[in-house]
């Protein structure tokens, strides 16, 4: 079994933050200690925000046009309700593409 996805499963299935609780009950029902767990959740935090086009290019937040960042949150919120998420993922779309979400508003899409 593969942990690193059924945390990902897991997280997916919860509208609201997780609390402890809930997680070790799922550590439980996987027979691994809590910590292990824990440790996985936070490993993959930690892949997500350090990884993606904006962290390859060294992208700096001071270089990327403001309005087009709050467009890009905008339209990633579709996505996520967690605001640092959809901002993470517009850093990336605007790390390649800078005008990225006004094409993508232009375009309709």
């Amino acid at each position: 079994m593969d942990l690193k996805i059924e945390v990902v499963k897991f997280m997916q299935t919860h509208k609201a933050p997780v609390n402890d609780e809930e997680f070790h009950a799922l550590a439980g029902k996987l027979g691994v200690e809590p910590d292990k767990l824990e440790s996985i959740a936070y490993g993959l935090l930690t892949s997500f925000f350090n990884s993606g086009n904006a962290k390859k290019k060294k992208l700096n937040i001071k270089d990327i046009d403001e309005a087009e960042l709050r467009k890009g949150i905008k339209v990633e919120m579709e996505h996520t309700n967690e605001p640092i998420i959809a901002a993470r993922v517009a850093l990336d779309h605007l790390a390649e593409t800078p005008k990225y979400y006004s094409i993508l508003l232009k375009a309709g899409l």
